[in-house]
């Protein structure tokens, strides 16, 4: 797994916090890079996934009161995907105000299956 996009002009990047196995990240040290190809979560301490397109069954809304994700006011998406090496629920909150439902949108654009 490459820590390098390779489609700079189609990439989006977002700054932000993250929760994969109960563990979450705070004051906004996660990134979260999205190209048409691959999705990679790169938080503080090594944490680091990376997920093709094909392996990301689907993006939503979480459904879940995380109280302790920045996200409760702009919302949180949830990374449904395939691989059991890593853990199954992958939570992101964006900083900065940007909502959950355009986060969502401009994965759609990308071509991530976002119901």
């Amino acid at each position: 797994m490459s820590d390098q996009i390779e489609d700079t002009n189609q990439e989006r990047k977002w700054r932000g916090d993250m929760c994969a196995n109960g563990l979450s990240t705070k004051h906004y040290s996660t990134e979260l890079r999205a190209t048409p190809t691959r999705l990679v979560l790169k938080g503080p301490l090594g944490q680091y996934f990376e997920l093709s397109v094909e392996q990301v069954d689907h993006i939503d809304l979480c459904k879940f009161n995380l109280g302790f994700m920045s996200g409760l006011l702009t919302g949180i998406i949830q990374i449904h995907h395939t691989i059991a090496q890593i853990p199954k629920e992958l939570l992101f909150s964006a900083a900065g105000g940007v909502h959950a439902n355009e986060l969502l949108k401009e994965l759609k654009e990308l071509g991530y299956n976002v119901p």
